[in-house]
């Protein structure tokens, strides 16, 4: 598929931008991982001193938890050592996440991050793993993402833990306002 991407710029900052993402959803049952996963699953608003890949504070991500009323959850998680690995963001039906309205589904993952130093080990799979059956524990069968379409190794992540791709869309930022607005 050849992506075309445009910028424009005036005084140095995005201005209009268009992306390209693919629609992913993963069945929580059919969620695919090998190996024995260890990982501990601490909800953001239970961990207040912690840094999230050290890019997003803890701070930052309970003030998104708060922002949408208990639409979604931000989870952290550790290995047997005790140090985070990664962290992943989830949107509920009536949540806002910047590329998307959440309406139609119940649960959309919009932010996965793995710290540098476990990427390509398995860990976003086993993440991923954690969050479904926490979803599954909440009644939700079904949980979606969005990639874009240029993140090869989060596509082939993905795809090894399960997902499947729905359809690609495009939408435009201008300024930090995406037209269309997409809904999911």
């Amino acid at each position: 598929m050849m992506q075309t991407k445009v910028w424009i710029k005036i005084a140095g900052k995005n201005i209009l931008s268009t992306y390209v993402h693919h629609i992913m959803s993963l069945e929580c049952g059919k969620c695919r991982v090998s190996g024995d996963n260890k990982l501990r699953m601490i909800n953001v608003t239970d961990t207040p001193e912690q840094m999230i890949g050290g890019v997003y504070s803890i701070a930052i991500a309970q003030k998104i938890v708060m922002k949408n009323r208990g639409k979604c959850d931000i989870y952290v998680f550790k290995d047997e050592a005790g140090n985070s690995v990664g962290t992943i963001s989830v949107m509920y039906r009536g949540g806002m996440e910047i590329e998307y309205k959440i309406k139609n589904i119940d649960a959309f993952i919009y932010d996965v991050r793995t710290d540098e130093a476990y990427r390509g080990r398995g860990y976003a799979g086993m993440m991923i793993e954690s969050v479904c059956r926490e979803l599954t524990s909440k009644g939700i069968d079904k949980v979606y993402l969005a990639v874009s379409t240029n993140n090869e190794s989060a596509i082939k992540a993905y795809i090894k833990s399960g997902f499947v791709i729905e359809r690609t869309s495009c939408f435009v930022r201008f300024l930090k306002i995406n037209i269309p607005y997409r809904e999911l």
